[in-house]
């Protein structure tokens, strides 16, 4: 996966500060770190990471997170003109 569209950087951007906020955990809530896992193909340990704030994802894997919060919110973060 590519990062094509700006709306996809900004999706990426504001999964990142959502994590450093605390904001996707709480929209997160009710699944467990290997569901995440699961669903965006990383590992439990770097969720985990992601969720403690020890780490950041790379794009690539903050834009599947974000289409991730986006089926699971049904608010748009990730352009759909693909």
């Amino acid at each position: 996966m590519k990062v094509k569209a700006y709306a996809d950087i900004t999706a990426i951007a504001r999964v990142r500060r959502e994590l450093q906020t605390g904001e996707v955990r709480a929209k997160l809530q009710g699944l467990s770190q290997q569901e995440i896992a699961n669903a965006i193909g990383c590992t439990q340990a770097s969720v985990c990471h992601w969720l403690m704030g020890t780490r950041r994802p790379g794009a690539e894997f903050a834009l599947r997170l974000a289409r991730l919060l986006d089926a699971l919110s049904g608010e748009p973060l990730v352009s759909r003109d693909r």
